[in-house]
């Protein structure tokens, strides 16, 4: 018998543009589907496009809840998931239509607990980028998960192009309130939890960056979020002692990046205060680490302890014009 999958989709004043995406989910080559909007609060027209697609397709459910953020709808989806699997797929994106059928044939055959796919990141000027591929499927199992997260892009911190094994992340949930880096949170908690996972080296979702997406936005206070959700990964002490340097690296290579990101951002100084907290924090955290970083790291950490106004000008000059 096939297994169920549940897709959760959040949906929040879209209008038409979130049919599309809807469709890539219906006319997916896997049929045994239960198909979960989360209306999150939305007005009337949005509301009543979520509900004309339940009544032309049953394997349509939808939930109409006061407006509470995506990780609030996105619970509100696994509360409600009835599946043997589970998939996370954004308003604004889409599934390839074999999506579905390959990761969960992977699942089954490799008796796994989440396959990562990979994806293309389509940009609003027509060019894409493939991300997350490789020539062949990998297997990770115990200590290897870990490792392979703090180390590699491999497995990725977002939600969605994934599918998870239901009764493996059941006692997991996104973190609400938070604007940046609760993908990255609620993977992470799965990741600790899980015994194997596979690794899918082809594009299986289109991944729609907009200009307006959230690591675009100029409001640069939200992304502290970031910085503060890493760090509480660095301190878990649930983290198994044997992957201690891996996390050290994982903790330094993502908190510079962090850094670079909000002094790019910071272009009126209304957040510095915040900054410099911060900025002390971490250089505290990593004071005693003895791992071997990169040369790149081993300078933006002297400018970040030594010269933070260097490291600002450098920031700026090397991601200023960058779209993030």
């Amino acid at each position: 018998m096939e297994k169920l999958v549940t897709v959760i989709m959040p949906v929040y004043n879209t209008g038409l543009s979130f049919i599309e995406s809807a469709n890539s989910v219906l006319q997916s080559s896997y049929r045994n589907i239960e198909f979960l909007i989360v209306d999150d609060g939305s007005e009337k027209e949005t509301a009543g496009l979520c509900d004309v697609l339940a009544e032309k397709d049953d394997r349509v459910k939808v939930i109409h809840q006061k407006n509470g953020g995506v990780s609030v709808a996105r619970n509100t989806g696994l509360e409600h998931a009835k599946g043997d699997y589970v998939v996370f797929v954004d308003s604004d994106d889409f599934l390839e239509e074999s999506m579905i059928s390959l990761l969960i044939e992977i699942a089954e055959e490799e008796n796994v607990d989440m396959v990562v796919g990979g994806y293309r990141e389509c940009n609003d000027d027509g060019s894409e980028i493939r991300c997350g591929c490789h020539r062949k499927t990998v297997i990770k199992r115990g200590k290897e998960i870990l490792t392979d997260f703090f180390t590699t892009n491999n497995i990725g911190c977002v939600v969605w192009g994934k599918l998870y094994r239901r009764e493996a992340i059941q006692s997991v949930c996104f973190l609400e309130g938070k604007k940046v880096a609760e993908d990255m949170f609620f993977v992470y908690q799965i990741l600790k939890k899980i015994d194997s996972i596979a690794i899918y080296g082809f594009p299986v979702y289109r991944y729609i960056k907009h200009d307006n997406s959230a690591m675009a936005d100029t409001n640069s206070a939200k992304f502290f979020d970031s910085f503060y959700l890493i760090r509480e990964i660095f301190h878990d002490p649930e983290t198994d002692e044997t992957v201690k340097s891996e996390k050290e690296i994982f903790y330094i290579r993502n908190e510079l990046f962090f850094f670079r990101l909000i002094y790019t951002k910071d272009k009126l100084g209304s957040v510095e205060t915040e900054i410099n907290h911060a900025r002390k924090l971490f250089l505290q955290d990593i004071e005693n680490f003895e791992v071997r970083t990169t040369l790149r790291m081993k300078l933006e950490l002297f400018m970040l302890k030594r010269a933070p106004w260097l490291f600002k000008a450098y920031a700026k000059a090397s991601w200023g014009k960058r779209k993030i």
